[in-house]
């Protein structure tokens, strides 16, 4: 017979928070949250404000972000059973997504912009030898 998961009583946050996390503009916040670090490196790509190295600050600024979302992600599920807020699940998925997305551009960065002669090499072809 299986045993029953134990569950925490609602926390003292869950009546003001747990109302938030239900809100229809919860996950559009959370959009906007998560897209402000990518909308910070463009203004700074554009205004030449990611200094000497621009292509290491992408890079860098990419992957921090990108791992910063994972651990977040990563840590709702405990958050959520310690904090006694099943409203969180809610927006586990969308900051995961994120963080794919941040991993993603920061291997594009890589790719395109660290490695640009070894992917400029294999999109020429060489017919002299």
């Amino acid at each position: 017979m299986a045993h029953p998961i134990p569950t925490r009583p609602p926390s003292f946050l869950h009546p003001l928070v747990h109302p938030l996390l239900l809100h229809r503009a919860a996950k559009p916040v959370v959009w906007c949250l998560c897209l402000a670090p990518l909308a910070w490196l463009v203004v700074a790509l554009f205004t030449q404000q990611l200094g000497a190295n621009p292509a290491e600050a992408l890079l860098r600024s990419t992957g921090d972000w990108a791992l910063r979302g994972l651990c977040l992600a990563l840590a709702i599920t405990p958050l959520r059973q310690a904090l006694g807020l099943p409203a969180l699940a809610r927006m586990r998925r969308l900051i995961g997504l994120f963080a794919f997305f941040y991993a993603a551009i920061h291997a594009l960065c890589y790719l395109c912009v660290n490695q640009r002669p070894i992917v400029s090499r294999c999109q020429r072809p060489n017919f002299s030898s």
